[in-house]
């Protein structure tokens, strides 16, 4: 995990208290694009959102409002609640986490930049064909050893 010191000695904008607000409303935005495009970003800057996410300013407001020791209180409380299930012979807890555990976790790491940057995967995809090579001409057959083509 990343360390932040807690005194950044930054200015924060308006903007980027905007973004954080608007960032915490997951309803109305589901990216962060979205959000910073909101507060009155450019569009270069919200296809980009780890340059706003990532400064210090930001980082400040996110500590203001979300005090790392705020969220430890939280996360704990959130991961000793069991879930309740409504049976026919009442309420009873399934022993499991509750489901605001992991919805909760994910908007604190993804706020202070926690998670590792995420992978793609490629795919590689394979085609068996088979072609009858005795029905092509001697040309086509050069043709389709070099490029994989025996059209003309």
């Amino acid at each position: 995990m990343r360390k932040v010191k807690k005194e950044y000695n930054v200015k924060t904008t308006d903007l980027q208290a905007k973004a954080f607000k608007n960032l915490s409303d997951k309803h109305r935005y589901k990216f962060k694009g979205e959000a910073l495009l909101a507060a009155g970003y450019s569009k270069s800057m919200a296809e980009q959102p780890c340059r706003v996410f990532g400064r210090k300013g930001f980082l400040q407001i996110v500590d203001k409002y979300l005090p790392a020791e705020l969220v430890v209180q939280r996360h704990r409380q959130l991961l000793d609640k069991e879930e309740v299930v409504n049976t026919k012979d009442g309420w009873e807890k399934t022993g499991q986490p509750h489901s605001d555990v992991k919805g909760a976790l994910d908007l604190r790491y993804k706020l202070k930049g926690d998670y590792a940057p995420e992978q793609k995967e490629e795919t590689i995809q394979t085609l068996n064909v088979k072609i009858d090579l005795s029905r092509l001409t001697t040309e086509q057959l050069i043709r389709f050893a070099q490029t994989g083509n025996y059209d003309k």
